[in-house]
Formats: C-alpha cells, sequence, structure tokens
C-alpha cells in the first residue's frame, strides 16, 4: 500500500514517509520492487493525440515535456514542443565506434554520359600512416600506395603506381543488364576514408565509399528518372563467392567474390527499388544522365552508395548545398521501409514527382517502398528538419540550371546519414573537376562557348554539430569562428559553410574533429556541373530490421 506524507504543501513524496528534497515536486519511491508506468500509447494513438484541438492549441506551449510510452517502438517519448523524441537512442554520439572510415572497400564506376572523355579518380585520407593495396578484380593486377599520417592521395586511375591506365578494369561502359567483373578492392592495414569520383566534360558526381564492415543485405533504392534515352541503373557488389541477389523476393543474380550485377532502367526512375541478399552487398545508385527537376536545362550523372536499411535513422538534418546563381533549392527525397511510417519535416515543401507521394503534408504516412520529394524552401542557408517514428533513408540532390540564368551548378546526389550518426574526427579534401584541370576555371573542350566556356568554381563542406557544443569543431586545429553557425530550432543541430580557396587549397587537407560528434558533406558547383557526398559519419545499425 502506498503512503502519501505531504510535509510542504507545495511538494509530495509517495511510498514513503520522507520529506521531499528541496529540489524535488513529486518523489516516488519504491521499496517493493513497483515502478511508475508512463501512460501506454500505440504510434496511432499518440498520432491522434497530437492532431487533437486541445494539444494543438499548446502545441508550442504546455504541451511541451509531455512523456509517453510508445507501445509500438517500445521506447518513452517526449514531447519537445516540435517533435516526439524518442529515449531509446542516444542524440549524438552512438557511432564513434563504427565510421565511413574502414579497412576493406569496394567500388565500380558506372556509364557516364561523356563516357569517350571519362576520367576516375579516387581520394584517400588516414588519420595514421598505413598502406594502401588496389586490386583490380577484371586482371588481378595489384600495386600499393603509402598513406602518411593526417594526410591524403590522390589517385587518378589513367595512371596508376605501377600499372598504367586502369580505367576499364573498373568502368562499366555498357549499359547493358548483366554481371561484370570490374570491380576495385581496396584495402589497408590501419583505418581510412575512401572517396570515388567519376568525371568528364560537364558530367561528374562523387561518392563516399561504405567499408564492407558496413554492408547489408536490405536494401531501398534512392534515386532519379533518367533523361529521355538515358539509364537509371543500380550497381551491386558481393565480396563473398555464391551471394544471392532478389528483387522483391524474387532471384534476379547470383555473384562471386569481386563481381558486380548492373541493373538498368531506361528512361525511368527505380526509386523504391527493394534488393535483399543472402550475404551482405555493396549498393550503389548511378544514373548516365537525369534531370533535377524534370523540365530544368542541364543534366548530369548521379553516383552514390547507398545505406542498408538497418543503419536508417528517425532524425535528419538537410541543409542546402549552395549552388551560386542557381535559382533553385535542394531536393530531398525520403522513403519507408515499414508500413505506416509518420513523416514530419519543417523547412521544405513536398515536390509532385511520378512515383511519389502526391500532395504529401507533415504529418503524413509512408509504406514500405513508398517515398516522397521535398524541395527546400527560403534561401540558400536554410535547411530541412526530418523526424519519422521509423527509420527512413534520406537522400539530397542538387538541382540543374537553366539556360536563362547564369548556368550554375547541376544535379548531384548525396546520401543524408542519421543526426545521431556523427563521429569525433574526419579527414578530407576538395575535389577539383575536371580532375587535373586548374580549378580557377572550368574548361570545357570547346562543348561550351562565350560566357558559359568559364565560371566560378565553388568548393566547400558542410559541417553539421550539435548546437550546445558546435564551438568545439576544429578544423586543422583551429575553432570555427561562431559567427559562421546557423542554428537549426527543430532539431538541435547547426551546421556551418566552410569554402576552401581554389587555389590555396588544391592540394590541402582537413581535419575536422568534435568530441561530441560531427556530420561531413562535401560539394562543388560551377556552370553545368556539381558534385555532392557524404563525406564523413557514422555507421552504426540503429534498428534491426
Amino acid at each position: 500500500m502506498l503512503i502519501a506524507a505531504i510535509p510542504v504543501s507545495s511538494q509530495v513524496t509517495m511510498g514513503a514517509k520522507k520529506a521531499p528534497e528541496k529540489f524535488s515536486l513529486l518523489e516516488l519511491i519504491s521499496n517493493s520492487r513497483r515502478g511508475l508506468r508512463l501512460p501506454q500509447l500505440t504510434t496511432q494513438e499518440r498520432t491522434a493525440l497530437e492532431h487533437s484541438t486541445d494539444f494543438q492549441n499548446q502545441k508550442t506551449g504546455l504541451a511541451k515535456g509531455l512523456v509517453i510510452f510508445n507501445t509500438d517502438t517500445k521506447c518513452m517519448q517526449v514531447w519537445n514542443g516540435t517533435v516526439w523524441i524518442s529515449e531509446c537512442a542516444s542524440q549524438t554520439n552512438v557511432c564513434f565506434e563504427t565510421s565511413t572510415k574502414g579497412t576493406d572497400f569496394w567500388v565500380s564506376f558506372g556509364n557516364n554520359f561523356n563516357s569517350a572523355n571519362v576520367l576516375l579518380a579516387l581520394k584517400i585520407s588516414a588519420e595514421e600512416s598505413t598502406d594502401v593495396t588496389l586490386n583490380f578484380t577484371h586482371d588481378g593486377s595489384t600495386t600499393t600506395y603509402p598513406v602518411g599520417n593526417n594526410s591524403l592521395i590522390t589517385i587518378d586511375l589513367s595512371s596508376v603506381k605501377d600499372l598504367g591506365d586502369k580505367r576499364n578494369a573498373v568502368y562499366l561502359s555498357s549499359t547493358a543488364a548483366g554481371t561484370y567483373d570490374n570491380s576495385l578492392h581496396i584495402t589497408s592495414v590501419k583505418p581510412v576514408s575512401v572517396y570515388a569520383f567519376n568525371t568528364s566534360v560537364a558530367t561528374s558526381d562523387a561518392t563516399g565509399v561504405l567499408p564492407a564492415d558496413a554492408w547489408g543485405n536490405d536494401y531501398y533504392r534512392l534515386s532519379y528518372a533518367a533523361f529521355s534515352g538515358f539509364f537509371d541503373f543500380e550497381m551491386i557488389i558481393a565480396n563473398q563467392d555464391n551471394t544471392n541477389i532478389f528483387l522483391n523476393s524474387i532471384p534476379i543474380a547470383t555473384l562471386n567474390k569481386g563481381q558486380t550485377y548492373v541493373n538498368t532502367l531506361a528512361s525511368g526512375d527505380m526509386t523504391g527499388r527493394h534488393i535483399t541478399s543472402d550475404k551482405p552487398v555493396a549498393y550503389f545508385t548511378h544514373s548516365t544522365i537525369t534531370k533535377i527537376p524534370m523540365g530544368r536545362d542541364y543534366g548530369d550523372i548521379l553516383f552514390e552508395q547507398m545505406m542498408p536499411v538497418n543503419r536508417w535513422g528517425n532524425r535528419f538534418l538537410v541543409p542546402n548545398a549552395p549552388e551560386g546563381a542557381n535559382d533553385k533549392n535542394n531536393h530531398i527525397r525520403i522513403i519507408a521501409s515499414e508500413a505506416g511510417t509518420t513523416v514530419n519535416y519543417w523547412g521544405a515543401a513536398s515536390f509532385d514527382v511520378t512515383g511519389g507521394q502526391s500532395g504529401f503534408t507533415s504529418g503524413s504516412k509512408l509504406n514500405a517502398g513508398q517515398w516522397v520529394e521535398l524541395e527546400i524552401s527560403g534561401s540558400n542557408n536554410v535547411a530541412c528538419y526530418i523526424s519519422a517514428d521509423k527509420p527512413v533513408g534520406v537522400a539530397a540532390y542538387m538541382v540543374g540550371s537553366n539556360n536563362t540564368e547564369n548556368p550554375n551548378g547541376d544535379p548531384s546526389i548525396a546520401w543524408i546519414p542519421p543526426l545521431n550518426q556523427s563521429i569525433q574526427s574526419s579527414i578530407i579534401a576538395p575535389f577539383m573537376f575536371p580532375f587535373g584541370v586548374q580549378n580557377d576555371q572550368t574548361n570545357f573542350d570547346g562543348l561550351y562557348s562565350g560566357s558559359n566556356k568559364q565560371g566560378n568554381v565553388s568548393h566547400y563542406m558542410i559541417i553539421i554539430a550539435p548546437t550546445d557544443k558546435k564551438d568545439q569543431t576544429v578544423v586543422n586545429g583551429t575553432a570555427i569562428p561562431s559567427a559562421g553557425w546557423i542554428d537549426n530550432q527543430e532539431s538541435g543541430y547547426s551546421y556551418y559553410y566552410w569554402y576552401f580557396d581554389n587555389v590555396a587549397d588544391l592540394n590541402n587537407i582537413f581535419k575536422i574533429a568534435n568530441s561530441d560528434g560531427v556530420i561531413v558533406l562535401c560539394g562543388g558547383v560551377t556552370q553545368v556541373e556539381s558534385y555532392y557526398y557524404n563525406a564523413g559519419s557514422g555507421t552504426c545499425i540503429i534498428n534491426n530490421d
């Protein structure tokens, strides 16, 4: 039996005859293994409460701090005035031990619109000196590069150490579906970060390459419709023999170690495609050329490695990647893997496209494989915050230019990690395009003329950190100026645009560090040209589905 003692009229102790502490309004004491049971609500019931008139009237006032136990997610959740915050996972530091760094990587390079002039490159960075070995599946040739402490190497695959031009060994020049041996295996003694670039005249994109221990067996695809006459396609790489690949549970291929399976869709959009396997695989999205959104004048390739479903998350901050004079803000695609996934967003508007969910409003639901496209609202330095009650996958897209504008920017894609997939440090370097060309002007080999032939080049990184810890972020040992941070109130995170010097930083490296965690995105734009990729984040398993 509970015994209530009320020694002070404004304070209460329940469960024992003692005065509450001075700082306590209510104290519950149990000596018989009894506890406090919170209100038990399903996600549907919680959403109904959130949408009730009384709740909405107090949404930014008295409702703050409301606590429930969600019987669907098996988590305690707190309303912070904007979103429900789950207490099941840390907000920042759950991924410090697993990241995009590793010692075992695989990559293939897909068909580029300007295939005849393709230039393929790797950037590999290390915080500790190590040897990095390249092994080409196509012919078994190998070579090794040393990487020093806190340094980075750039490898042009047309001029590989001791091997010469190895582009044909890794480049999937064909758009025909099938199994190929055009893969590159990258290993190191100590952890490194690997970035891959596929570039040609006015067609470029880049991706961070995931270590093999971050691969999975379950993927939903995020891509974009290929422009008429071109291809949206996927590249799947196995690192074990007899790896079976399935589309919607139907077998489509069996791969041996180092083999790459390619499937293509002409003039279509593969977003929502569900790929599974009986052994972990690497999954890359790619497009020979696409226009984002459809109707813009200029198109580009897309190239990005996807995260498996069990590494998706619930909370994302998507800053607008600047595109100079381009008058369009970034687009975002969000995809679900579970039925009844509620998606909330701030700082963006629904953008209806074929295949996506039309008229999607914040708080609406997606089922498995369904997706929505958003466009970031406002100026070039705004951001979109996304919160979902079940894990989702998120990708951000730069958009194309129009002839009527100074045509800065082009389509590109970046995987956006959830906010709790942060890392404590990352070493990166800007990618100057086209590879090997003086980067303070572009060179389109006569493809364009007049004012379109040369243009301003902008390379930058976007650093994301918790707002209350942002001042701890350093670049090469020097703190980032406080005045440059942009706070996002909804997420509790801030972001900073760090612009590289197009001449002085050509061969420089940048070490970004924060003991409480950062996420780093890298991008670059010039006239009818762009790239964008996740340059550093965690890779931890957030959900077990």
